[in-house]
């Protein structure tokens, strides 16, 4: 890239180097590094054991990605019935309960179910049917993702500094000077990114529940004509 570039060669190199790191016209960092070097603020050895440092790290940010941003998804659920009955009256209950973990290290969601429904012979010929079932459900979605981390990363990036600490992405590595100037002298906060920080805020958190109850009554007027009258209420907050 940098022997493509006419800039980049004769005595005009210096001047030309600095201003595209002060306007931060690029963000990676082997870019940064020939630059810096023809800039004059570092030598050629340091930007060649840089760029050859990049080199080793081969496809880190996607492993890093595997590792740290993301997870196997996972899904459990458990199920439990019971049931009585006698010459008169049936009684069935089931409650079920499913947990998943999503792919996205802060997704998830679970719900808990609950049925209930009971038949009585009141008469030979009238019978009441009565019924609930309840559903309860909450979550969260991660909004943040580290494949699209709001600024520009190559493979050699990485999601965890070599001393363990998470990895920042400062404003200095996407915003020229004069825009940093402008952020400080209007009291802005600073726009600095740490994916796996970033990661567990702004969660999209969503609750559900739902009740459906009914009440029916059977009515056998002969073997061959039945007749039955019902009610039922529905509520439900998503």
């Amino acid at each position: 890239w940098a022997e493509m570039n006419p800039e980049l060669q004769g005595s005009k190199a210096k001047d030309y180097a600095q201003n595209l790191l002060d306007n931060a016209v690029y963000s990676a960092q082997g870019i940064r590094a020939i630059l810096n070097n023809a800039a004059g603020k570092i030598s050629p050895e340091e930007m060649n054991r840089t760029l050859d440092e990049l080199a080793s790290q081969g496809y880190r940010y996607y492993n890093d990605v595997e590792k740290y941003g993301k997870r196997n998804p996972f899904s459990q659920q458990y199920n439990l019935s019971i049931g009585k009955s006698n010459e008169r009256n049936t009684f069935n209950a089931s409650f079920s309960y499913r947990h998943n973990s999503l792919e996205d290290r802060y997704s998830n969601n679970e719900s808990f179910g609950l049925n209930m429904q009971n038949t009585t012979g009141i008469t030979s010929w009238l019978s009441m049917d009565l019924g609930t079932y309840l559903n309860y459900g909450d979550g969260a979605t991660q909004s943040y993702s580290v494949t699209s981390p709001g600024y520009t990363y190559m493979p050699y990036n990485t999601l965890l500094n070599a001393d363990g600490s998470p990895y920042t992405n400062t404003e200095a590595d996407r915003y020229s000077k004069s825009q940093q100037g402008t952020l400080r002298d209007n009291g802005l906060y600073h726009l600095d990114i740490t994916p796996l920080e970033e990661m567990k805020m702004n969660l999209q958190k969503n609750k559900d529940f739902s009740n459906r109850t009914f009440a029916r009554l059977n009515f056998k007027l002969t073997d061959w004509l039945k007749y039955a009258a019902s009610f039922q209420y529905e509520v439900g907050e998503y």
